[in-house]
């Protein structure tokens, strides 16, 4: 019997209107399929946008559908997904700590004594359940509440890194102003120690940051630095840190970095105000906008960010409601999510596109 071809652009034709789960399957049809489906430019054209959320005990998808208008209640479709946390024991909650290609990287703390904290970290694909545990470093085994973490890369996505900041504490150097950082390099599987000098930025090795996870941009990790008007900036090119001076004289604790459009924001909320500012030249001084101010649903309310979608939306809890809020930043309005989740106290959340990536640096990892 003869072998039947079916050129290219027809196999195409038929793959771009099956949904993405039976997509993972015909992957093994051939090595041909594989590339095909496997193609970034192909992956693109058909992923759709997600939100993660995570809570102490399980893990749900959001679909985002952009059509929706932000002007009634809402139910946006929710998914309960694997997690990869469900068999590890403790009383503490998975930290995001951010997502690149559709991958997740997530950090569990476990109480280890009074001050101490055991520390996990798996990066995750939420479309395709596959999980893979990060090696412990031999000098980071155990976590502290005063360090900072980022997940990002430099020039390109083979220089994928996860980035640990030992600050304000015993293992801070005392003598000068510099800053130890362990880095955990995809490439090779391994962590390794370095020591980021104090060039641009005013006794690094004493501060304190308001938020543990760094936002990520182009290149660069950004911290809210605890008590000051300032960011802390770290370029994963060079690893060469700097500061950022806020349009604010003053940050309330519910403030909150993070992306949207391709730029970095700055989401700062008091009671049921809201603001949100956006920096319009990476890495400039005085390059700030505010794009918004508007006052939310009034009454005994309290907001905090969750995650923002690249489409300028951000989703938010009112825990003394128990609400999940989207607001849109384009137009200010906003609606509840008719969507029932528990334990939105610890809830975290983050968008990430779907995605079958398999590039060769994850490939190493056995992710994909």
């Amino acid at each position: 019997m003869a072998v039947l071809y079916i050129p290219d652009d027809v196999v195409d034709n038929i793959l771009t209107r099956l949904p993405l789960t039976p997509l993972l399957r015909f992957t093994c049809v051939s090595k041909h399929w594989n590339r095909l489906i496997t193609n970034p430019q192909f992956l693109r054209s058909r992923s759709h946008r997600m939100i993660f959320l995570a809570t102490a005990t399980d893990a749900h998808d959001l679909t985002i559908n952009d059509n929706v208008p932000l002007d009634a209640t809402c139910q946006y479709p929710k998914l309960k997904v694997h997690y990869p946390f469900e068999n590890l024991k403790g009383d503490n909650q998975a930290t995001i700590l951010g997502t690149v290609n559709g991958l997740v990287l997530l950090q569990y703390l476990d109480k280890c004594g009074d001050w101490d904290l055991k520390c996990t970290m798996i990066l995750y694909n939420p479309f395709t359940r596959a999980s893979k545990k990060i090696p412990y470093s031999t000098s980071f085994l155990r976590c502290r509440y005063n360090y900072a973490y980022g997940f990002g890369y430099g020039a390109s996505t083979d220089d994928l890194r996860i980035i640990v900041l030992l600050t304000y504490g015993i293992h801070t150097p005392k003598d000068g102003d510099s800053i130890a950082c362990e880095v955990f390099n995809f490439k090779t599987s391994l962590w390794s120690t370095c020591t980021l000098q104090d060039t641009n930025v005013n006794h690094i090795n004493l501060i304190y940051f308001k938020e543990p996870v760094a936002a990520f941009l182009n290149g660069y990790l950004y911290w809210i630095v605890s008590g000051k008007n300032m960011l802390v900036a770290l370029n994963l090119r060079d690893m060469a840190l700097s500061e950022i001076h806020l349009p604010l004289q003053r940050i309330h604790y519910r403030a909150q970095l993070g992306t949207i459009h391709g730029r970095l924001y700055l989401i700062d909320i008091e009671g049921c105000n809201f603001g949100l500012w956006v920096m319009n030249k990476q890495g400039a001084q005085n390059s700030w906008s505010n794009t918004c101010s508007c006052r939310l649903l009034d009454g005994n309310r309290s907001y905090t960010p969750i995650c923002t979608l690249d489409n300028g939306r951000i989703l938010m809890r009112d825990i003394l409601n128990h609400q999940l809020i989207i607001y849109d930043s384009s137009n200010d309005s906003y609606m509840l999510l008719n969507t029932s989740l528990d334990d939105l106290h610890t809830m975290r959340g983050i968008e990430y596109v779907e995605s079958l990536f398999s590039h060769q640096v994850y490939v190493l990892l056995n992710i994909i």
